[in-house]
């Protein structure tokens, strides 16, 4: 009996594509984790999360849907900026890294968290699923968000791959990295 229920899980549509996007996901942010947790860069990833929010509002505004390009292209507009502005901060002020990081994650998460509730009072009807979007939901994955984070991981794996050595130069020697201009 236990056997039978196995291979109907892997056989329902539904745990296919939450089993695929789920590993794909896994696979993206182990790959770009690592560099990140071998330069003690971890905390700015939580503030990436948190700064990535207004970015998915305004894609989901511009959009007037729950299209995930979209929102990844405004996740990653406002992801680079918050590590932009955290780098600026931390090199133009005698505020430490971890102050900046606090600063930049506090300030795009309340931008954020205003327009999610300007969206949520908009009465679109396609702003019902956002929050299944942003906090996660793996049951609801359709076909075109498995597309994307296709073409997402292939794109971050082929960076990777591609700048592997610069990448790995930059996280176990950071000095000689600078003096070659990386």
């Amino acid at each position: 009996m236990m056997i039978n229920n196995w291979t109907y899980f892997f056989q329902d549509e539904v745990a296919q594509k939450v089993l695929f996007g789920s590993g794909l996901i896994g696979l993206m942010t182990g790959v770009v984790g690592v560099f990140s947790f071998l330069r003690k860069r971890t905390l700015v990833a939580d503030a990436i999360s948190h700064a990535v929010l207004p970015g998915i509002c305004l894609g989901f505004l511009f959009a007037e849907e729950k299209n995930p390009l979209v929102l990844i292209v405004g996740a990653a507009i406002f992801g680079w900026l918050s590590v932009w502005l955290i780098e600026l901060i931390s090199t133009k002020t005698k505020l430490s890294e971890d102050a900046s990081i606090a600063i930049v994650s506090t300030f795009f998460f309340a931008i954020g968290s205003v327009l999610l509730s300007h969206i949520s009072k908009t009465g679109n009807t396609e702003q019902s699923g956002l929050k299944s979007f942003l906090f996660g939901n793996a049951a609801t994955m359709n076909n075109f968000d498995l597309i994307v984070f296709t073409i997402t991981a292939t794109i971050i794996l082929f960076t990777i791959f591609l700048f592997f050595k610069q990448f790995k130069l930059v996280s176990f020697d950071p000095s000689f990295a600078q003096v070659l201009g990386l």
